[in-house]
């Protein structure tokens, strides 16, 4: 006789991405329901060479993390990661679910992450192997930063889709003049077709699409590769289905650490066409919730081995992080100072609902993205305009203390010095 889970995992290994067959199906719902989904907030430190910037740029909106635990009937356990804040309750539709019941869902990335641990630990398998045919055991990946990058590293810059051709293929034309300038992401909007065709045609580096329709740029050729955000896996196994019939190069971009980095792992291992660096943020963490790590080696990480995400959680580190202080804002300034002597000082709360430090803009911007701040005076928005832009913190300096007590209420200028 057969064991069951062996007939199931046989059965698995025979079809690759085939369907299971429909009694297989049924015995594993027979057999698992999903009866438990623990959910902790962890806010882990930063590496320090960049904490205090990417604290004050982000505040505790990108620091703050929430590990959900999925618990069936069978014992097993499953592992999934998002974006704070903790929401409770988020995920209770899966409650008295089968895991099974998920595959291919479109709805949500942590808990993709969490039932396809299960399913593959289920069945003693790799999550790809529920994904399809792999083509890689190595995953390029990419460091996310506000600020530092040493040196050998190739520059993504995102333009954040806020310009147009006029304004930016200028700033291009120089950055082709240096070797750090790797690709461009979102340069002008979207509904700029024919401004997207004369880039391509135009600039020698490459230009990834990310918030534009995914499928017309490729179909169209108006991009040299796309980038899927945070997209759940039945999207991810759609947009990779659509790249690999365009010959289209993609990378996913999904934030998190050692959990969310395995199971994008275990993505990019089966999508043919995923072959740009990865972006997912595990290497911001000086801490991870997991008692393996996954060490970059030339700009790649291994494909976890083992059932499921082939990771485990280490509990003490979990509740360490979980009932970790909150870190706190010290006071500081953005200054903001222009060549022609225009200089722009205001407090940033980047807690703030809708905070983003780049959204302070000059007028006209605001159209475009309106109630994100102030208008302060200046030049027309541009990439190519001659400004410096820092964190100024000296406090208890005369200086810094009587500028810190005129922002109470709003931005200050001042013209060459003078207010």
């Amino acid at each position: 006789m057969i064991h069951r889970r062996r007939l199931l995992k046989t059965a698995a290994l025979g079809a690759g991405l085939a369907p299971f067959h429909l009694s297989l199906l049924s015995e594993a719902r027979a057999r698992m329901k999903i009866v438990e989904i623990e959910e902790h907030e962890v806010v882990a430190p930063y590496h320090d060479y960049n904490a205090e910037t990417l604290f004050r740029y982000h505040g505790l909106s990108l620091q703050r993390r929430v590990i959900y635990v999925v618990r069936t009937d069978t014992g097993l356990e499953g592992y999934g990661e998002s974006g704070g804040p903790l929401r409770k309750g988020r995920f209770k539709d899966y409650l008295g679910s089968d895991p099974f019941d998920w595959m291919a869902d479109t709805g949500n990335l942590p808990m993709n992450m969490a039932v396809y641990d299960l399913m593959g630990k289920f069945l003693g398998l790799p999550a790809w192997k529920l994904l399809g045919p792999k083509v890689r055991s190595w995953i390029p990946v990419a460091a996310w930063t506000v600020s530092v990058a040493p040196p050998g590293f190739k520059i993504h810059y995102d333009f954040n889709e806020d310009s147009n051709f006029e304004a930016v293929y200028p700033v291009l034309r120089e950055l082709e003049k240096f070797p750090v300038a790797g690709r461009i992401e979102d340069p002008i909007r979207s509904e700029d077709r024919g401004g997207y065709r004369l880039l391509r045609e135009k600039c020698s580096i490459p230009i990834l699409i990310h918030h534009g329709p995914h499928d017309v740029f490729m179909r169209d050729g108006l991009c040299d590769g796309f980038m899927g955000g945070h997209a759940p896996v039945g999207h991810a196994m759609k947009l990779s289905a659509m790249a690999e019939s365009t010959n289209t190069p993609f990378m996913l971009q999904q934030t998190g650490g050692i959990i969310n980095q395995a199971f994008l792992a275990h993505e990019v291992a089966v999508f043919p066409m995923a072959v740009l660096d990865h972006v997912n943020g595990c290497h911001l963490w000086k801490e991870q919730v997991t008692r393996e790590d996954m060490p970059v080696v030339g700009g790649s990480v291994a494909l976890p081995e083992g059932p499921g995400l082939g990771i485990s959680l280490d509990r003490e580190k979990l509740k360490r992080l979980a009932q970790a202080p909150r870190p706190r804002q010290t006071r500081f300034l953005v200054r903001t100072r222009y060549e022609d002597g225009l200089s722009i000082y205001f407090r940033f709360d980047p807690d703030l609902p809708g905070a983003n430090v780049r959204f302070l803009n000059p007028p006209g911007f605001g159209q475009r993205y309106s109630g994100f701040g102030p208008d302060v005076p200046g030049p027309v928005p541009g990439y190519a305009n001659p400004v410096v832009s820092d964190f100024w913190d000296e406090t208890g300096s005369a200086e810094f203390e009587a500028m810190w007590e005129r922002t109470a209420e709003g931005p200050v200028w001042e013209q060459s010095g003078k207010p």
